[in-house]
């Protein structure tokens, strides 16, 4: 499910991506939009809604680095990275903000391959445990697809 969004004067996709809680990749690939800079005030987008969220918003506190957060939110560099459309070893600036995965949510990204039962029996879960956190899953090489294991003794 989707919603309309109007750019407004001042807006940045990373604005936007934090308003929304969506991962700024995330909007260019559903917009077809080539890079960030690409805006415009009256444009529409359209972001992603209904699914409760497998991310939250943290603001990048001084000392922190890719490496840190990635230990902190049990994850790698690399999804952080891909999650915010960073470049391999971005240099992160205090009061910016990161989308991380919310407490208890791990992430895997997509090989070329994969399936929902393949992705499932990978890291032990049940299929439905895939759908709860992902509205739209192409099974693309390298889309980040969240999922909460869900201890069912």
């Amino acid at each position: 499910m989707f919603e309309n969004y109007q750019v407004v004067e001042g807006d940045t996709l990373e604005s936007i991506a934090n308003r929304f809680h969506v991962p700024m990749a995330e909007i260019l690939r559903i917009n077809g939009l080539e890079n960030i800079y690409e805006l415009k005030p009256g444009e529409i987008l359209r972001l992603p809604i209904g699914n409760e969220s497998a991310f939250e918003v943290y603001q990048i506190q001084k000392g922190d680095t890719l490496y840190s957060l990635a230990q902190k939110y049990h994850t790698t560099p690399e999804l952080l990275e891909e999650l915010n459309g960073l470049e391999p070893n971005a240099y992160l600036y205090a009061g910016e903000n990161l989308l991380v995965p919310k407490e208890g949510i791990e992430l895997y990204l997509t090989e070329y391959g994969d399936s929902i039962q393949k992705i499932a029996t990978l890291k032990d879960i049940n299929p439905d445990d895939i759908l709860i956190y992902n509205d739209k899953i192409y099974l693309l090489p390298e889309q980040i697809i969240a999922y909460r294991r869900i201890n069912r003794e």
